[in-house]
């Protein structure tokens, strides 16, 4: 992938973990409340569960992305050398 192109990829990949870790503090707030006043919790952790994988996720990809753009950098300064 051509760099400009990883860049974009990188930019999305940030904004959703961003708003991943939104949804994710958002989620343990709903469990404390419904823990609070004595609600089952049970679905609302599961969402907890899917969010925090998918949030691991986005995380890996943008690592992946970020070497792969340092690969990108090098092959670059080799082509300029």
């Amino acid at each position: 992938m051509e760099q400009a192109r990883l860049l974009e990829h990188l930019a999305v990949a940030r904004r959703h973990a961003d708003e991943g870790q939104i949804r994710i503090l958002k989620q343990k707030q709903l469990i404390a409340t419904l823990g609070a006043s004595g609600e089952d919790t049970a679905a609302a952790e599961t969402g907890l569960q899917i969010l925090e994988e998918t949030q691991h996720n986005h995380l890996d990809l943008i690592e992946r992305l970020l070497d792969a753009l340092d690969k990108t950098s090098v092959t670059q300064d080799d082509a300029q050398s």
